[in-house]
Parts: C-alpha cells; sequence; structure tokens
C-alpha cells in the first residue's frame, strides 16, 4: 500500500510540474503546491482526513482554468488517481 501511495504522489508531482506554464501565474503555482503537498501528508500519513484532504486538493485543482494545461492523458491519470483514493 505505501508503494502505491508513493507511486500515486509521485504520478500527481509529476503532472502538476508541467502545468502552470506561466511564472507570473502565482494563483496556479499556489494550487499545484497545494496538491502536491496534500501528497506528501498523505503518503507519510495514511489518515482518512489525510486522504479526504488530498483528494480535495486534486478535485479543486482539476476544476480550475490551471488544470487546462495538462494533456488529456494526464488529466485522465491524475483523475484516475482521485478516483482510486481508497477514501
Amino acid at each position: 500500500m505505501q508503494k502505491r501511495v508513493l507511486s500515486t504522489f509521485i504520478l500527481t508531482a509529476l503532472f502538476l510540474t508541467g502545468a502552470c506554464k506561466k511564472d507570473d501565474d502565482t494563483r496556479c503555482d499556489a494550487e499545484a503546491r497545494a496538491v502536491s503537498d496534500a501528497g506528501v501528508i498523505y503518503a507519510n500519513l495514511q489518515t482518512t482526513q489525510n486522504c479526504l484532504l488530498y483528494k480535495a486538493a486534486i478535485a479543486e485543482y482539476l476544476a480550475s482554468p490551471c488544470s487546462s494545461s495538462l494533456s488529456s492523458s494526464d488529466r485522465l491519470q491524475l483523475q484516475n488517481v482521485l478516483n482510486n483514493l481508497p477514501c
């Protein structure tokens, strides 16, 4: 389970690294960082609350205009991470 969570976090971080193409778009940077931070917290302490926070951060990011730079494949994979979190 720990390996699955860690690989999920790594995939999420990779998707979000290239998601904000404008350096001056601090809102998108903050949203991407929120997903990444929530993923780290959940990977280190797999509680229901941390899972729900991670899930909410991903959902918020996917619903925001910031996710428009994701490829359809990356969007689908991130949606799969969201759908497969065990909370």
